[in-house]
């Protein structure tokens, strides 16, 4: 059974661990109010979840990339107050420099330190 599986599930907590693999099937839980996956090894794009009653999403400090579904980002003026990802370009590397998660609506931005 995936944890994906649990629809009920309102609080997904998998923070600082070394979880791999893609997030598939995450859109299946509707009613998170919370899910936290930060300082993982998750890989691939961000899913869209649809989950109307989200208040936080965070999910940087993992190999996630790609753009931030639009769907969060509307969330904010609703409940959604926590959107962290990694999206601050890597100070280090130069001008050349881009961030792994492209987000113009997150609540906080990360280096992705797992380039």
């Amino acid at each position: 059974t995936s944890l994906f599986s649990i629809q009920k599930l309102l609080v997904l907590d998998l923070d600082t661990n070394r979880f791999t693999g893609r997030l598939d099937g995450l859109e299946r839980l509707t009613r998170a109010r919370a899910v936290q996956l930060f300082s993982n090894d998750f890989e691939g794009t961000i899913p869209d979840m649809g989950a109307v009653n989200l208040e936080n999403f965070l999910i940087h400090d993992t190999y996630l990339h790609g753009t931030m579904p639009s769907s969060y980002c509307g969330l904010l003026e609703y409940r959604l107050s926590h959107l962290y990802a990694d999206c601050a370009p890597d100070e280090t590397s130069g001008s050349d420099s881009r961030a792994s998660v492209e987000c113009d609506c997150c609540t906080r931005c990360f280096e992705s330190l797992k380039r």
